[in-house]
């Protein structure tokens, strides 16, 4: 399996705190012998952390895929402080990495969208949503 092409959200590189991310990975499949297909994300800091891997294993469903496609993985709110951020991009299948792209996609986190947050969080690397009471 092949990475072809790496979209988010049409092709947007600035987002809020709290939009939600659509991450689409167009790929061509080379075989049809493939058990245990796996996509996966990690989202990388500025310093070079990961942050989080985002991994298909994870949510328990089988990938089936056609000789050529796109995948989407939905991210419902990102909840990162403003800050800059890159993704690594991997994709395997029969216990073995098939395709990885180191820095695949820069993208940045920039305000907060207000229908979620009311104030500004200033500090740390990750923004909950909460509420005390």
């Amino acid at each position: 399996i092949k990475i072809t092409s790496i979209n988010c959200n049409n092709n947007q590189r600035t987002f809020s705190v709290g939009d939600k991310l659509v991450i689409s990975l167009g790929y061509l499949r080379k075989s049809n012998q493939l058990a245990g297909i796996i996509f996966g994300l990690q989202i990388i800091n500025e310093k070079g952390d990961i942050l989080s891997v985002i991994d298909s294993r994870y949510s328990n469903i089988g990938i089936s895929l056609r000789k050529k496609g796109v995948i989407k993985c939905k991210v419902e709110n990102i909840l990162l402080n403003s800050g800059n951020y890159r993704f690594n991009i991997y994709v395997g299948a029969n216990n073995q990495t098939c395709d990885f792209i180191e820095n695949a996609m820069e993208f940045n986190i920039r305000g907060y969208n207000q229908n979620i947050f009311k104030g500004k969080p200033e500090k740390g690397i990750v923004v909950f949503n909460y509420k005390w009471e």
